[in-house]
């Protein structure tokens, strides 16, 4: 059973993990020919304060990213 783990910050919304998780599904099913009900996909929340960008904690940033800032949780 393929199982495809995605790293990413907490603010994605329910669709967002349900577009990724549909999309992930269907380029393994496709790719390796099982079927995508045997297909699992993990999100794991990475908190800001745990993820660094060239040294430094992406917490520590004066503004997020543009794609964190606009996104509606």
């Amino acid at each position: 059973m393929p199982i495809v783990t995605v790293y990413w910050f907490p603010e994605r919304t329910h669709e967002m993990r349900q577009k990724v998780a549909e999309g992930i599904t269907d380029v393994i099913s496709k790719a390796t020919n099982v079927p995508k009900d045997i297909v699992r996909v993990l999100f794991v929340d990475v908190p800001t304060t745990h993820w660094s960008k060239g040294g430094k904690l992406v917490s520590d940033y004066e503004e997020p990213p543009k794609y964190l800032k606009d996104q509606k949780k």
